[in-house]
């Protein structure tokens, strides 16, 4: 019986510990070689688009910036010149500027409005400065420029603006200025809410449904290798002069470290500081990472349909301090 015990425990022993199954990703790299490496692992769907996020705020204060320098605009104007029928007491108070950087002092009416009922927000069928006057008329105890408040509200106002400097939707205008210069080819503007083809990546938590009025706060989707080609438009295909990098990299909001639509954070790299494009994007089970360091013109995004922010973290982290070789300061 001894015998027969041990042999049952050494077979038992032989038995692999059950572990947690990881979540689906897919990511991609851009090397010093300046090529593109993509991949996906735990049954993600590699060239397949995935929602983006908050990164749809970085992709619209980089056409912000675009449209700036055709003169269509100025970062720096009153929301009273750029957008007249915007209906609140003090639009003349408030910049183009304050927006992008979350720093507007505009309470976030459209959460609490989600909140309240979530299907008749996603239901209404308004322009957005219609939303704007709608949603973006409460303000905080903050006055305009002076704190960061991360408010999807500020971000109708945003595209209510670009589209009337730009004279076009704003899918259209991401898709002449930035996407197409940038061979961005996976990436969309989600004007319906969703993903679009015939077999689109699904998740089984819930997702908000991107109104049409707020495609700036998370109505960008697309294959990591383009977010990479996002964060590295500035630099190359965008071809921003020095004033146009200096307000695309400014942090206003150190302890946050949020710039124009993004956050910015450094690096030391080879014994040297870099500036690093820091993205990132959620929306329910839709995660996303993107990291871009221009000096050494070399960047990693991950992407996931699995709630797994941790994980993809984790994966980015180690890019940064094995791949680039960085050390994040601050």
């Amino acid at each position: 019986m001894k015998h027969l015990l041990s042999l049952v425990g050494a077979a038992l022993a032989t038995v692999p510990v059950a572990t947690a199954a990881q979540p689906a990703y897919v990511e991609a790299q851009l090397d010093s070689d300046g090529v593109f490496h993509s991949s996906a692992g735990n049954g993600g769907r590699p060239g397949a688009r995935y929602q983006a996020g908050s990164t749809s705020k970085f992709a619209c204060s980089l056409l912000a910036l675009d449209l700036e320098r055709d003169g269509k605009l100025n970062l720096d104007d009153s929301l009273a010149d750029l957008l007249p029928g915007y209906a609140a007491r003090d639009a003349g108070a408030i910049t183009l500027r304050n927006l992008l950087h979350n720093r507007s002092g505009i309470a976030d009416g459209l959460m609490d409005s989600f909140r309240k009922d979530a299907a008749a927000v996603t239901a209404l069928e308004i322009s957005p400065l219609e939303a704007a006057n709608r949603f973006a008329l409460g303000r905080t105890d903050a006055a305009p420029g002076t704190a960061f408040e991360y408010v999807n509200t500020n971000w109708i106002v945003v595209q209510a603006v670009l589209e009337r400097a730009g004279g076009a939707p704003l899918a259209d205008l991401m898709r002449a200025r930035i996407f197409d210069p940038a061979d961005m080819s996976t990436a969309v503007i989600m004007t319906d809410g969703s993903l679009p083809g015939s077999a689109p990546v699904t998740t089984e938590g819930p997702v908000i449904e991107i109104p049409s009025f707020v495609l700036c706060a998370g109505g960008l989707a697309a294959a990591p290798a383009d977010l990479i080609r996002l964060a590295r438009f500035a630099h190359h295909a965008g071809a921003f002069t020095p004033a146009m990098l200096e307000d695309l990299e400014t942090i206003a909001s150190p302890a946050s470290h949020y710039a124009l639509g993004g956050r910015i954070r450094h690096a030391m790299v080879d014994g040297e500081m870099h500036t690093i494009h820091w993205e990132s994007g959620s929306n329910g089970p839709f995660k996303s990472y993107t990291v871009y360091d221009p000096v050494a013109d070399v960047g990693y995004a991950i992407m996931t349909n699995e709630d797994a922010f941790d994980f993809i973290g984790e994966r980015r982290d180690r890019w940064v301090s094995e791949d680039l070789g960085g050390e994040l300061l601050e």
